[in-house]
């Protein structure tokens, strides 16, 4: 029997040695060890991307789906997406599909450079197994590798209130700052454990973004002492593998019902966020790292614009994604 030959040269937005016919944004080991909503996930391949360069106007993206993503976002549309920068150039509607079947679907670019990256963004509310492009008219090649950002956080950062694939605010950062996104974001999830700090650990990361606190508020609980010291634990874990790395924590974003309501060991959000805070710094300070850094998540987006109460849309991820750029970019040489 023959070994089937997959072409994974154009992908991007894996940890490194993380084939895509896996089917997540996690290796096997680690997925089975990790809190179940954890690994539902990230079957959802946020912000993964296939990235080239060249003339064509014209490509075939072909798609091989697994299960349906269980927690993939209810806002984004199935549909693939082209970005040049932050330009959309070209877009097409994915159609619905049985688990393990094949689609090829044609996508045509507007006027775009031809010596710049695009970067095609796939539909995410299907486990991916393939995803392949070929040029139908003119050429394309696989774009040059980009500095590695790694962003690890909850539904906020793994896209679950953006309108169109590609367009959340870690995929503008990466863009904004030329760096190749790795999204660990993990809707209903992401409360600091420690196998997803290895994960961030042993990335490689040329640059780490930390946006979590908001599930320890309500959906697992805990107190302020808590998350300080899971937080603590995490920055200890990355440092020791990723030494010299700049490191932006950010703080919960503003959550209105959370802000004053107490959760079960009588905590509100404020006090979550104060203590990530104060720990970010605490830890910088003590262990002497210049390019680690907190920045508050209250005031960047405002109340009216979150879609739900708790989620950014497409306006609060261009403020979020504006405020991390700014933040990060004081951190980068």
């Amino acid at each position: 029997m023959v070994n089937e030959i997959i072409d994974e040269t154009f992908v991007r937005g894996l940890l490194p040695g993380l084939p895509l016919t896996e089917g997540s944004r996690l290796p096997e080991w680690m997925r089975s060890h990790l809190p179940v909503d954890t690994v539902e996930a990230a079957k959802v391949p946020a912000a993964i991307h296939l990235a080239f360069m060249g003339d064509s106007s014209r490509v075939l993206l072909r798609l091989k789906r697994g299960a349906p993503a269980a927690m993939c976002s209810p806002t984004l549309v199935a549909e693939a997406v082209a970005w040049q920068g932050e330009i959309v150039i070209g877009r097409a509607a994915v159609p619905p599909d049985t688990e393990g079947s094949e689609l090829e679907i044609e996508i045509e670019f507007d006027e775009h450079d031809t010596v710049q990256p695009v970067r095609l963004a796939l539909p995410e509310n299907y486990q991916l197994r393939r995803a392949e492009v070929r040029a139908l008219n003119g050429s394309i090649r696989p774009a040059p590798r980009r500095p590695r950002l790694v962003v690890y956080g909850d539904s906020i950062t793994q896209n679950w209130s953006v309108s169109t694939p590609g367009s959340g605010w870690a995929s503008r950062v990466a863009e904004r700052l030329n760096f190749e996104l790795v999204n660990l974001g993990f809707a209903g999830s992401a409360r600091g454990e420690v196998l997803a700090a290895l994960a961030v650990a042993q990335s490689n990361a040329d640059a780490v973004v930390l946006a979590w606190g908001t599930n320890a508020w309500s959906r697992v609980p805990t107190d302020e002492h808590t998350i300080a010291a899971t937080l603590r634990l995490f920055l200890r874990a990355i440092t020791d593998q990723l030494p010299g790395r700049p490191i932006l924590v950010m703080s919960p974003l503003l959550r209105p019902e959370a802000e004053e309501g107490a959760n079960t060991f009588g905590v509100n959000q404020r006090q979550l966020r104060e203590a990530i805070e104060v720990e970010a710094a605490r830890f910088s300070t003590e262990h002497r790292l210049p390019r680690l850094s907190a920045v508050s998540g209250e005031h960047i987006v405002s109340a009216a614009q979150l879609v739900d109460g708790t989620h950014p849309g497409d306006a609060g991820n261009l403020a979020v994604a504006s405020a991390v750029t700014a933040a990060l970019l004081g951190l980068i040489d």
